[in-house]
Order: structure tokens, then sequence, then C-alpha cells
């Protein structure tokens, strides 16, 4: 989104050259794939014309009537500009170990609230979420993302409301920062070793190696490691063990761009819940099938990602009619995303979910998903509950004004 959104001219590190490209991020990519498609043909095409002639000057260099026209042609190979393959960069191949699967609810948050020192971040949170969703949080910093994984995660207790879990529960948790209080005085083998156990130091060092750090560099103090090195390395810490509920805080902070989608892709082939907490547009879009604003003392739920939530298709565009003066005091930009969604009609956003959840309940009782069908049941019910509730404010704000 950024990239794309922003430049009209790529500078491109590929190798030991830099390259210059006219457009975005995007169109470089579909640039650079037909360019790598090209080098790969003549690439092949080039190693076939090779092992011909090889053949040619072992079959033929031997016999006097031949030997010339075999020596020629070493020397034409000898002379040859070797056309290198298109250089594939390394990938971080995560793949969370998943535990058994929860049907049903996996959480559930019941008026729900928190405070610091006298700030309130929100009160009455709602909130269920099932075995196999993928729920995506966002808004600006400081309204109280963080707070709510910490209370989902069970690292916070909530000022007051109750919180549910599974007793299948298993959490893998990601918190943000977490490359920050990693010792530096500890290698990378050692600081894998330290946070978890049943694993040997031969498999350890396997997994290291998918994360890219092969060989030798296991033995590097973390130290030294750059800012993407200690993240994955917190990664790696903090997803070792199996789970089925994975709670990520910001995980692409320090990730590079092919970093981030592999991340992204694991993430896509993880089939237990995941609640993430992103200020990436991209990774919002993509992943979530369900997102959360929290902003201004306030938690809403949209059956949908970035996207949907923010009332757009694509990317997001603020009109700056639409978007009114900045709030004294509020982290937002006057133009951010977030401040649309102030304007959006909550109370239909509600409705449209409402609708969604019966139609999903008479599917689940269709195929005699009954755990399914009394989840959804619930959230028919903290549905109603919210819209009459929101229903009730905006009378009453009306009645007020008159």
């Amino acid at each position: 989104y950024f990239l794309d959104g922003l430049v009209e001219r790529i500078w491109a590190i590929e190798g030991k050259r830099v390259l210059a490209f006219s457009g975005n991020y995007s169109q470089y990519l579909q640039d650079k794939e037909h360019r790598d498609e090209l080098q790969l043909k003549r690439f092949e095409e080039q190693q076939r014309f090779i092992r011909r002639t090889e053949r040619f000057i072992a079959q033929f260099r031997a016999r006097k009537d031949t030997a010339k026209r075999a020596q020629s042609r070493q020397k034409m190979l000898d002379r040859l500009e070797r056309i290198e393959p298109p250089r594939v960069l390394p990938q971080i191949r995560i793949r969370f170990p998943e535990a058994e699967r929860i049907y049903g609810k996996a959480f559930e948050l019941k008026g729900v609230s928190k405070a610091f020192g006298g700030k309130r971040l929100f009160q009455g949170v709602n909130l269920t979420i099932a075995g196999s969703e993928r729920v995506g949080v966002f808004g600006p910093n400081g309204a109280g993302k963080t707070t709510l994984l910490e209370i989902i995660a069970g690292s916070l207790e909530p000022d007051s409301g109750t919180v549910w879990r599974s007793a299948k529960i298993r959490i893998a948790y990601y918190r943000q920062g977490a490359e920050g209080l990693l010792d530096e005085r500890r290698t990378v083998l050692e600081a894998v070793a330290e946070a978890t156990t049943g694993y040997t130091e031969n498999e350890l060092k396997g997994i290291l190696g998918m994360f890219l750090f092969p060989g030798d560099a296991i033995e590097k103090r973390v130290g030294v490691l750059s800012g993407g090195e200690r993240s994955r390395l917190a990664i790696i810490r903090a997803l070792l063990e199996p789970s089925n509920l994975l709670i990520l805080d910001e995980p692409t902070n320090h990730l590079d761009i092919e970093s981030r989608e592999v991340l992204i892709r694991a993430i896509e082939s993880y089939h237990r819940c995941v609640v993430f907490a992103a200020h990436d547009r991209f990774m919002l879009d993509r992943l979530a099938t369900r997102t959360i604003l929290v902003e201004n003392g306030e938690v809403v739920q949209f059956p949908g990602n970035y996207s949907y939530a923010t009332g757009r298709v694509g990317q997001v565009e603020t009109k700056p009619e639409l978007a009114g003066p900045a709030v004294e005091g509020s982290e937002s930009e006057p133009h951010s995303p977030t401040s649309i969604i102030k304007r959006t009609n909550v109370v239909e956003r509600l409705e449209e979910r409402l609708k969604q959840v019966r139609a999903e309940y008479q599917a689940a009782l269709a195929v005699m998903d009954f755990s399914r069908a009394r989840m959804l049941a619930m959230e028919e019910k903290e549905l109603e509950t919210e819209i009459n509730a929101r229903k009730a404010d905006e009378v009453a704000d009306s009645t007020t004004e008159v």
C-alpha cells in the first residue's frame, strides 16, 4: 500500500546491481517476474547448448579427422559469456505447529473493560471468536490494541467483565517488541533452546535453518543481529510449541517485504484461530475474516477485512471533505482510515453481520454442526443486544439535540 500509493520510481538492489524502474512497487514486481522468466529461459537454452557442445567435444577430440573441430568448439565454449540463472532470494519458510482443533468457541469476552492511569481504553467489550477465525485488530497507537491481545492471551486481567477460554486452548503469543527483550549475550541457538523443551539440538538447528540461520549463523551473538534477524528469532521462540490460538502483535514491524510475504503465507496455512494486531493494511486485507477497530474507548467489530471495515474496496482513498477537522489530542491523522469509520453507520454493519450469523446458523444446523450452531446463537444474541443498545443511544442523542 505505502510504496504503491507513494512512489513513482523504484531503485531495486538485485545482487550487486542497482536497477531503476519507472512505476510503483507492484509494477516493479511484474517487471521483475517477466525479466526472471526471460532470463531463466535464456539460461536453460544456453545450458542445453553447452551440454550438446561438450558431448561433441568428448566424442570427437580423440579422432585425427575431427580433432580440430573439437578444439574449435572448445575455444568457443571458453569464450562464451555465461548467462546466470535468475537470483532466487532465500525465504523464511515458517510452519506453525498446530495443536488439537477447537470446534465452536475458542474464547469469549463479556463486558470486559480496562483503564490505565485514569484513561479508559475500552469498556463493555463483548467478543466471541470461533476456533478457525482470523481476526485483525487495528486502530491508532495507544488505543488499546496490545492491551486487548494481552487480555485475550491471559497475561493481563480486565478491570471488569469475564474472559472464557476453551479447555483445549493452547496459546502461542508473539508480543510486540519481543526482539528487544532478547539476551544479547546469548547465541542464536542458546536463545531458542532456553525458550522451549522437547527439542534436540539437531532439531533446533534444523528449525533455525528454515528461519535463515544456517550453519555458523546459529553461533552469532544476539547483540550483533540486525533488527530483522532479531524479529525472526523472537518469532521462533514464541511459536515453537503447537498451538490452536495464535496471537501476533505487530509481527511484521522489522521484517523485509519478502519475509512479510512468507509470514502471511504461513498464517494462511495455519488452520487454527489467529488474532493479530497490525498497521499493515495489506496484511489486514489479505488475512482477516473479521476485523476489530479499537479507538476512542470503543471496540467495534466488522464482518470482513480492512477494506470492508473502512467502507472501501481495494485501496482506501480519503476525500478531504469527508475527513473533517482533527480531534485535539487524537493520535490518528485527519485523513486516516480510522477517521472515516467514525462516520460509518455502525448499526448497519452490525445488522449485516446479524444476517450473516443467522444464515451461518441455519447452515450449521443443516450439517448438524451443533457446536458451531451454539456459538452462532450466542453471537446472534450479543449482536441483537448491541444493536438495540446503539439504537437506544441514537434516540437519546436525538432527544438531547431537540
